[in-house]
């Protein structure tokens, strides 16, 4: 029986339309308030999404940016009134399956249900990619104690390492294992938030505080009211917004944009870093805020320091690219298995799992072989022993034209700065003279994570 979560505050439009779902053979849950969501989200294995758009403490598209945040892959319908097909047009944006205005016809919306539930990819590979492979090297075996002892406080952990080392996944297991697990669990990418809308992404706004205010918004830290707030890459943060996240942690309150108001907060803080915030040298990031959130740090390697973890996520990045996939590859052949324990994966966790999506994507046959895998990948491999490719090893007497010699170079530099400043992208952009957009689309250009 597929379980479906109604999100609708008006209570008789929720029991006719409950009622019909369930004549229908579904079974349905449903809650009037968006910080209900993620506490049925967590108990139950929910299927699809109906969310209304008009709620007591938000709006349906901050459920929706929140669910696409969280669970990718989980279908959501969006329910808007005729008046509000703008808004319904920016949920189909953001990442609604479909939209259907009020008032409902039964038939209508047992249709796109229908259709939502056959296209929807299986929710056993999003279960995989948040399964926690615990590795058998002895870093990371210590790494998984540290988790196991801190996840039932309430200490805000700090986690610090490269790029695609799998951060994330420690901060979802964090709060998994504790008492907040059925709360919500909240990620931020601190360097995607655009520094003049930063203020309102966080603490949110009240109607008309700003230009384009147009309704009131719940920010960030009020969302994960109850459950876990984890912000990667936290030294992003303008000095302003280091200041005004300071004092809510130490207040336990926030006040939305444009209001006096102080709204109560109850969140577990668990940020992520690649850089040396305790260096003001290098670091422009508040040092009491730093004290704050470093309540309890875990140093998470580099997968070129514990080769022994190699096999194991391989072959959990292979389950979760079959069933996403619909293959049945069962592992690497003998050459592929020595080229990835000489590689250096400088790219981490985040590289084998695209390298292995990609090769179980072209895969005809159940093991991955040498060539499936990308040709820069073999001819210029990154070995353990050797440190990154340097434009000194590039020559002008290569064959190829100009364009082609540009591009090599421009590649390298954007590398090199990458390397340098430990992948922060706003600190990598200034270093080469560009803006971050401009980088972004290179990374995106030459295949760069």
């Amino acid at each position: 029986m597929k379980k479906i979560l109604l999100i609708e505050d008006d209570l008789s439009y929720q029991k006719l339309i409950k009622s019909f779902l369930t004549k229908q053979g579904f079974q349905v849950f449903s809650c009037e308030q968006k910080k209900e969501v993620f506490k049925w989200l967590e108990q139950e294995k929910i299927d699809l999404v109906i969310t209304d758009y008009w709620l007591p403490d938000g709006t349906g598209l901050e459920v929706l940016k929140a669910i696409k945040e969280a669970y990718p892959s989980l279908k959501v319908i969006f329910i808007s009134n005729y008046s509000e097909v703008r808004i319904a047009v920016k949920a189909m944006k953001v990442g609604a399956f479909e939209y259907i205005t009020k008032p409902i016809n039964p038939d209508e919306l047992l249709q796109t249900i229908q259709q939502a539930l056959k296209t929807k990819k299986k929710r056993v590979s999003e279960s995989q990619e948040l399964t926690f492979v615990v590795g058998k090297s002895q870093s990371f075996q210590k790494i998984f104690k540290h988790v196991e002892l801190v996840a039932p406080t309430d200490l805000s952990v700090l986690l610090i390492g490269e790029t695609g080392t799998g951060k994330e996944y420690l901060a979802r297991k964090i709060h998994a294992l504790s008492h907040r697990r059925t709360g919500p669990f909240v990620a931020v990418d601190c360097g995607a938030i655009s520094s003049d809308l930063s203020s309102s992404e966080l603490f949110g706004h009240v109607k008309g505080s700003f230009t384009g205010a147009v309704g009131d918004k719940t920010g960030y830290l009020e969302f994960a009211n109850g459950g876990t707030l984890f912000l990667d890459e936290i030294g992003n943060l303008q000095p302003e917004i280091q200041s005004k996240l300071l004092r809510a942690l130490q207040e336990r309150s926030v006040k939305k944009v444009g209001s006096n108001q102080e709204v109560p907060l109850d969140i577990r803080i668990i940020a992520a870093t690649n850089e040396d915030l305790e260096n003001q040298q290098q670091s422009n990031f508040r040092l009491d805020l730093y004290h704050r959130i470093n309540e309890f740090r875990i140093d998470v390697p580099p997968l070129r320091e514990r080769k022994e973890d190699i096999s194991l996520f391989t072959e959990h990045f292979v389950q979760q690219s079959n069933a996403q996939f619909n293959k049945s590859v069962d592992g690497l052949s003998v050459q592929v298995a020595h080229v990835f324990n000489q590689y250096a994966w400088y790219g981490n966790l985040r590289e084998l799992k695209n390298l292995i999506r990609r090769a179980v994507l072209l895969a005809e046959t159940n093991r991955i072989t040498e060539d499936l895998l990308p040709a820069d990948f073999l001819k210029n491999p990154k070995v353990t022993d050797t440190a990154p490719t340097n434009s000194a090893e590039y020559s002008i007497t290569d064959v190829g034209s100009f364009k082609e010699h540009t591009e090599i170079l421009e590649e390298k530099l954007i590398k090199e700065a990458l390397e340098l400043f430990r992948h922060n992208k706003s600190k990598a952009a200034a270093h080469l003279g560009i803006d971050r957009k401009t980088l972004y689309l290179k990374m995106k250009k030459f295949g760069i994570d």
